[in-house]
């Protein structure tokens, strides 16, 4: 399938450029997707936040042999991920990521919410998610965002995820950022836990940690843990805690 070329605008609040998948349910159910491509695709707010230029996932989601390229958010406060955002935000959720290419997507705003711009160029994980995330390529994703607001993870950003996220034999490559007030252009954790292993995360630009980013882990009630990665190439520091 083809999900192509959809623009999605309003002054309000925007989810999903590609693919919106989710709402309030008493069980939350599985979906799968295999085999797409999802590409020029944009969300835009023109005075609130957008999210997912791609697709943006609220449910339990099985997602194999995916392109998901050259899509884009665009705001004037908070971002929510240029290209797959998946969110547990009705409950707990399970993801099964395996063998997707997330490249070339961008996720812009001119403003910010409080100190905040956004998070997420390639890939967002935020609030519940489990799962394993393995063997995808995740490259050439950006954050345009001022200086003034703080962004996270022009790659991946993982957000207030806790035990059993298992994200392995990922290629995180040449992600990049154009502020100058930015946490691991690779990867960035803010409160999270998780099993880092066997990555490749190289040439990729941020301030504050070109590769990897890991901030508040005190916080978690799992702490974070990277066995056998690859931290190569990266801009200003390959690791920022």
């Amino acid at each position: 399938n083809y999900v192509h070329d959809n623009t999605v605008t309003h002054s309000g609040a925007v989810a999903g450029g590609g693919m919106q998948l989710g709402g309030p349910v008493s069980v939350i159910p599985w979906l799968v997707l295999r085999g797409n491509r999802i590409y020029n695709n944009h969300a835009t707010s023109t005075s609130n936040f957008a999210g997912g230029g791609g697709v943006i996932c609220y449910y339990n989601l099985i997602m194999e042999n995916n392109n998901i390229s050259n899509n884009e958010i665009k705001c004037h406060t908070l971002f929510l991920v240029g290209c797959i955002g998946c969110y547990g935000e009705f409950g707990p959720i399970e993801l099964r990521i395996h063998h997707n290419t997330f490249s070339h997507n961008k996720a812009i705003t001119d403003q910010g919410v409080s100190w905040l711009a956004g998070g997420g160029g390639g890939m967002q994980l935020d609030e519940n998610c489990w799962g394993t995330i393995n063997n995808n390529i995740i490259s050439f994703n950006t954050i345009q965002a001022p200086d003034l607001y703080g962004s996270y993870g022009p790659g991946v950003y993982v957000q207030d995820n806790k035990d059993g996220l298992v994200f392995g034999n990922n290629i995180i490559e040449g992600n990049s950022t154009t502020s100058q007030n930015t946490w691991g252009g690779g990867l960035s954790l803010y409160k999270s836990g998780g099993v880092y292993q066997n990555n490749v995360i190289r040439n990729n630009t941020a301030n504050k940690g070109g590769g990897v980013s890991i901030l508040d882990s005190y916080y978690a009630s799992a702490k974070a843990i990277f066995i056998n990665n690859t931290i190569t190439g990266n801009d200003l520091f390959g690791l920022h805690i």
